[in-house]
C-alpha cells in the first residue's frame, strides 16, 4: 500500500524493539517517514516514539534509512545507514529497512547492511500512558513530516512488523532476503501486516493487536498499489 495508516495498540513503545518494513519509492529528495511506533507519557505530558524514515537524494549513493528515537527530553536522534560506494539504494525497486532500538543505542540496517549507529540515551516512558499507535507513512511526533510532501514523489510499503525484542544482525538479514516476518521469533512479533491490496480501508494485522485504517487527506494520498516484494515461508 502507498497510503497513510494508522492503528491502535494495546502494548506502548519500549527498548529492545525492532520495526521493519519494505518500501518502494521514485523520490529523489526530502526525508519521509516510513513506518513508526509511538504513544504520550502521560507523566511528563511528551511524547515517545521509534520509527523508520527514508532520506532520498538525487544521488544514489547518499540514499538512507533512518532509525529514528524522540522523546521530550532528550529531542530526535537518527541512526543514518552509511553512504558511498555500493550503498544507497535505489528508485522504482523494493528496498528493505530496519531498525534496531534499545535504550543506549539504535541501529539502522539497509537491504540487511550498510549499517549507522547512534549511541545517545533514552528512557523507556512511564507506564502511565496513552495514545499508543502504529503509523505508516504519517508522523508528527519526531519532526521527520507528514509523508507525500511531494506531488507525484510516492512511497509504497509492505511486509511491516515490530518485534518486542532487538533481533540479531542475521536475522535482519534474513529478512532482507526475503524471509516472512511470522517465521523470526513469532512469540516477539506484536505487530505484522502484509499490506497487501485489499477492498476495504481496513488493513489486516495478523497478530490482532493493531489493525490499520487507512487515511486519505489531499489527492496526493489516494491510494496506490505496486507489486508486492518476494516472500518466503
Amino acid at each position: 500500500t502507498g497510503q497513510i495508516a494508522q492503528g491502535a495498540h494495546p502494548q506502548p513503545p519500549s527498548f529492545p524493539m525492532t520495526v521493519s518494513v519494505w518500501f518502494y519509492s521514485n523520490r529523489t529528495t526530502g526525508r519521509e517517514p516510513l513506518f513508526s511506533f509511538n504513544c504520550i507519557d502521560n507523566d511528563t505530558g511528551d511524547f515517545f516514539e521509534l520509527a523508520l524514515s527514508m532520506l532520498s537524494n538525487a544521488t544514489a549513493t547518499s540514499r538512507r534509512v533512518e532509525a529514528v528515537c524522540y522523546d521530550g527530553v532528550v529531542g530526535v536522534t537518527r541512526a543514518q545507514t552509511a553512504t558511498g560506494v555500493g550503498a544507497g539504494w535505489s528508485t522504482n525497486s523494493w528496498v528493505h529497512a530496519a531498525g534496531v532500538f534499545q535504550g543506549a543505542s539504535r541501529v539502522a540496517y539497509l537491504n540487511g547492511g550498510f549499517t549507522g549507529t547512534n549511541t545517545t540515551s533514552y528512557s523507556d516512558p512511564s507506564k502511565n500512558i496513552s495514545n499508543i499507535l502504529v503509523n505508516l507513512n504519517y508522523d508528527n511526533m519526531s519532526f521527520q513530516g507528514n509523508g507525500h510532501n511531494a506531488t507525484g514523489q510516492l512511497v509504497s510499503m509492505a511486509e511491516a512488523a515490530i518485534w518486542d525484542v532487538a533481533l540479531t544482525t542475521d536475522e535482519i538479514l534474513s529478512l532482507s532476503k526475503g524471509v516472512k516476518p511470522k517465521t523470526i521469533r513469532p512469540e516477539s512479533l506484536i505487530f505484522y501486516s502484509p499490506l497487501v491490496r485489499g477492498g476495504s480501508s481496513s488493513v489486516p494485522d495478523e497478530t490482532g493487536n493493531a489493525p490499520l485504517t487507512t487515511y486519505n487527506f489531499a489527492t496526493e494520498y489516494t491510494p496506490t498499489y505496486t507489486d508486492h516484494t518476494r516472500r518466503y515461508g
